[in-house]
């Protein structure tokens, strides 16, 4: 039986929402600074988050005019929302899938997939997806447990690997082999600070 679905997904993280900022906090808040740094959005620049979750991101992006943030679970969209608020920040929040985005082709300049590549049931169709509605040229940062080409999963990730995922995430997915899937290309990665290579930020391009 397949662990990771859609279903799955909007069961435990409606379970999650309401402490999801406080469990994530915890290990992101200087992850998400590092992958915005690598980013260097531009005011005038078109950027589209995936897995918004909570808006945690927000905080980085309500300075900036032509934001969208999209989520599979409902709850989490309304705490988007509820984040948008309070910030005052001119974010679009949607309710859609990571796997199938509803917007044309070549629509965002930017794409941030922040702690979604590890989580979402088929991450190389997400990538795919992120690739698809980027325009020429444009930008995607992952933050996230992954492997690079050439690496192997340790005895650590290998023993974690089964109820991390029935609970939260996965840990061995291969960024090299998903990202060429998407024709992207990786320029940087670069370890999140104090995760100890488990946590890593990438920038692709396409």
């Amino acid at each position: 039986m397949k662990i990771n679905t859609n279903a799955w997904n909007k069961i435990r993280y409606s379970i999650y929402a309401p402490i999801y900022p406080f469990l994530i906090k915890v290990v992101a808040e200087r992850t998400r600074a590092k992958s915005f740094e690598l980013l260097a959005a531009r005011a005038d620049e078109k950027i589209l988050v995936v897995g918004g979750g909570t808006g945690a991101d927000f905080p980085f992006l309500k300075n900036l005019k032509n934001v969208t943030a999209v989520d599979l679970t409902p709850d989490m969209v309304e705490r988007m929302k509820l984040q948008r608020e309070k910030l005052d920040a001119n974010i679009e929040v949607l309710e859609m899938d990571g796997q199938q985005l509803q917007f044309p082709n070549e629509t965002f300049d930017c794409v941030i997939l922040h702690f979604i590549v590890a989580v979402i049931p088929d991450a190389e169709k997400c990538l795919c997806e992120a690739a698809r509605v980027l325009k020429p040229g444009g930008r995607v940062v992952v933050a996230d447990k992954f492997l690079l080409t050439g690496e192997k999963a340790g005895w650590l990730r290998k023993l974690i690997e089964p109820i991390a995922t029935l609970l939260f995430t996965t840990v061995n997915r291969n960024l090299s082999d998903l990202a060429a899937a998407a024709n992207l290309k990786i320029k940087t990665v670069t370890a999140a600070p104090n995760a100890n290579k488990l946590l890593r930020v990438a920038l692709l391009e396409k």
